[in-house]
């Protein structure tokens, strides 16, 4: 018997459920917190948006061939119970998932979290602690949680440099789209011992 190659459609509402759930969240917290969210439209924003994914892109493939004992764990645990739940699952259905992981979670972390920190305990305080609680989010191993900080702060920087959550939402969208799409294009663990 033929298996069906696409994401379980279980799967996919609940992924795309709990990730866009985060934007009315954020969107009631920011209003009960008089916190404006301020998503500015434009190529100009786009284009800063393409360039400022290239590091983080650059940082995973170079942290992909790398042979350091947690990096190649985090690697390991990422292809062997978070891929296998994309596996087949389509280019839509890949960026729906990217799109509202970078909507809700910039909206969160950036747009609420972080500008409500810096507004009650300065700029670097409010960035270090979102990006802190951004990396505990996305506790999986210790090595994860320190790549997402590493990330929420570069996207944290953006934002607070820009003033524009929506360079922050394009550089996570984009870069959650390609880091999957590379993933599920790699040869698993298996694959390389063969």
């Amino acid at each position: 018997m033929r298996s069906v190659n696409y994401l379980p459609r279980k799967l996919l509402t609940l992924v795309m459920l709990f990730e866009g759930s985060l934007i009315p969240l954020a969107w009631i917290l920011a209003w009960l917190l008089e916190l404006p969210l301020l998503l500015t439209p434009g190529l100009r924003v786009i284009g800063l948006g393409i360039l400022a994914t290239l590091p983080m892109w650059w940082l995973l493939h170079w942290s992909h061939g790398l042979d350091l004992g947690p990096v190649r764990e985090l690697f390991k645990w990422v292809e062997s119970h978070l891929l296998p739940l994309f596996r087949g699952a389509t280019t839509l259905q890949l960026a729906a998932i990217a799109v509202l992981a970078g909507m809700g979670e910039e909206m969160l972390f950036r747009g609420v979290i972080q500008q409500a920190l810096q507004q009650w305990l300065g700029p670097w305080t409010g960035l270090l602690l979102a990006s802190l609680a951004f990396g505990a989010a996305h506790w999986v191993s210790r090595t994860y949680m320190i790549f997402a900080g590493l990330m929420g702060l570069y996207l944290g920087l953006l934002y607070w440099l820009s003033g524009d959550l929506l360079l922050a939402v394009i550089v996570h969208a984009l870069y959650d789209f390609l880091a999957l799409r590379m993933l599920l294009g790699s040869p698993t663990p298996a694959e390389v011992e063969r």
